[in-house]
């Protein structure tokens, strides 16, 4: 049998250029369809940070990609253990230029994790009280009316 070469990259995997999986993302028109209660949001979507933003992704609250302003490039998605919330953000290889992730998004100028944004989102459009969504969430009104 002839040996088969394989080409492998040396060093660390690229960063990826996209959050999710473009086909991931979905029409619009599921956002505006679909139905969620407490436990599906607890259960399903605020479980961790990850799966938070990859909902937000997959509904289009998040943008799956970045481009560099300078060089009209895809950006890719870096860690950056600095960053108070998010821990990633998206870096141009050209220019080193940084983008927060939540960058033209509702979420962008919240000074609350991904998770916290979405429960208190949820509390809000369901007709709760301030008082009721504070003591439901652990929060303070300064913090709810950020």
């Amino acid at each position: 049998m002839a040996a088969v070469a394989v080409a492998r990259r040396r060093g660390r995997p690229q960063n990826p250029l996209t959050i999710v999986p473009p086909a991931d993302v979905v029409d619009t028109v599921v956002l505006m369809d679909l139905k969620v209660n407490a436990k599906f949001i607890h259960t399903w979507i605020t479980v961790d940070y990850e799966t938070t933003r990859n909902w937000l992704v997959r509904h289009r609250l998040l943008a799956n990609s970045a481009t560099c302003r300078q060089y009209h490039r895809a950006m890719r998605l870096t860690k950056c253990e600095e960053l108070e919330f998010d821990k990633e953000q998206w870096r141009c290889r050209d220019c080193s230029m940084a983008q927060s992730i939540r960058k033209s998004s509702f979420f962008e100028d919240a000074h609350l994790s991904l998770m916290e944004q979405l429960e208190i989102i949820y509390w809000w459009t369901t007709d709760n009280s301030q008082v009721a969504i504070m003591l439901e969430l652990n929060v303070s009104h300064k913090t709810l009316i950020d």
